[in-house]
């Protein structure tokens, strides 16, 4: 079976990041067959489950993750990595894996609850507006 990196690559990402986190997981001496882009409606079906060996959440915002991940793609993604699949986040990734983000009061958007939660603590971020 193939072993497969997958980067998502759906609403939310910085275009710039899919390809700079692409080339670097590419540079590296892996024991993958192939990396490759994945957007969201195949991460929420989790087709990709089987032969991925790792996904990579690119920096990216957390409105477009929620509206599009939530849910089915969360838990498909809990479930890859409760089996041992590997889960590796940049930026804003890393953030949409606690189990509560919280932004400093009455800034942005206060402690959402729509996020992978693998990590056991709050992340937490800054905001300069109000979004």
């Amino acid at each position: 079976m193939a072993r497969v990196v997958y980067v998502y690559a759906g609403p939310g990402t910085d275009p710039a990041s899919i390809i700079q986190t692409v080339g670097t997981f590419s540079s590296l001496p892996l024991s993958v067959d192939s990396i490759r882009k994945i957007g969201h409606e195949k991460i929420c079906t989790g087709e990709w489950v089987a032969d991925g060996a790792l996904i990579v959440m690119p920096e990216g915002a957390d409105r477009l993750y929620a509206q599009y991940l939530s849910g089915a793609g969360n838990q498909c993604i809990r479930t890859f990595v409760a089996q041992g699949g590997r889960f590796r986040f940049l930026c804003w990734g890393l953030l949409w894996n606690g189990k509560n983000f919280l932004y400093p009061e009455n800034t942005c958007r206060n402690n959402r609850p729509q996020r992978v939660g693998l990590l056991p603590w709050a992340a937490g971020g800054a905001c300069s507006r109000p979004l």
